[in-house]
């Protein structure tokens, strides 16, 4: 957690305890003062659980991604990665209980906060990287991927996109996010995803080309905008008819 008095709480893997110490360059822990960090939060990637307020030592860099916070257990639903330090800040999507951070959305980039060095997204353009090296969609206003080194997608000014099936073309939605499809998952992915990085179903896309949005391979009809797919063509196609006797 982090008050007005620049203290943070972080969690030592080691000892599996955690320390409230001031918020400085140099932490040490609570159990045995060992070092945790020499130039926090810019010395190596860190997490922070907006549920908990739990800062966390990250594996991402080493192509290891938690599922659920350390500390508080719940499932992680969302990230945001600071343009500024190396914080990648998550929440779940559990009642708030004693979070008072704002929640991690596109809609709202300038309330975002990062909780390592209090940087705001304000005023710049938000994008939702869709990472190969890690199978993870997270929001960031950085130019390139701490972690594929590759470039993030088209950023977006994501309060002026919105999901519109009377759009002309799909290209016009890149940036936006929808719900899995898969009811055992529901998380947000990118608008051209053809596989969801969480649960790894596999996806089509809607034949409309003023939707285009992620469904299901056994998808009767898109959830957006009605469209029939190929399976209903399928499913009710007339069975044929045996040849006339002659």
């Amino acid at each position: 957690m982090t008050d007005k008095l620049n203290f943070i709480e972080i969690f030592c893997e080691e000892h599996g305890r955690i320390s409230k110490v001031e918020s400085k360059s140099q932490i040490t822990c609570g159990v045995t003062g060992h070092y945790l960090a020499f130039g926090f939060p810019f010395d190596r990637i860190w997490e922070y659980c907006c549920d908990c307020e739990v800062f966390q030592s990250s594996k991402m860099a080493k192509g290891k991604v938690m599922n659920e916070c350390r500390v508080c257990r719940r499932k992680v639903m969302r990230r945001y990665m600071c343009h500024n330090c190396q914080t990648v800040n998550f929440e779940s999507n559990q009642p708030p209980r004693n979070k008072h951070r704002p929640a991690i959305q596109a809609a709202n980039p300038d309330l975002l906060q990062c909780a390592g060095c209090s940087s705001t997204a304000e005023g710049k353009k938000m994008t939702f990287h869709s990472c190969p090296a890690l199978k993870i969609v997270f929001l960031t206003t950085r130019s390139h991927c701490l972690f594929c080194h590759q470039q993030t997608a088209e950023s977006f000014v994501a309060e002026k996109k919105v999901l519109d099936p009377t759009a002309k073309s799909s290209s016009a939605q890149v940036g936006i996010v929808v719900e899995c499809p898969d009811n055992r998952c529901c998380r947000q992915i990118p608008l051209d995803s053809l596989f969801c990085p969480f649960c790894g179903v596999k996806l089509m896309r809607c034949s409309n080309v003023r939707c285009g949005v992620p469904i299901g391979l056994t998808a009767i009809f898109c959830s957006y905008c009605g469209t029939p797919t190929a399976n209903v063509q399928a499913r009710y196609r007339r069975p044929k008819e045996p040849p006339a006797k002659t």
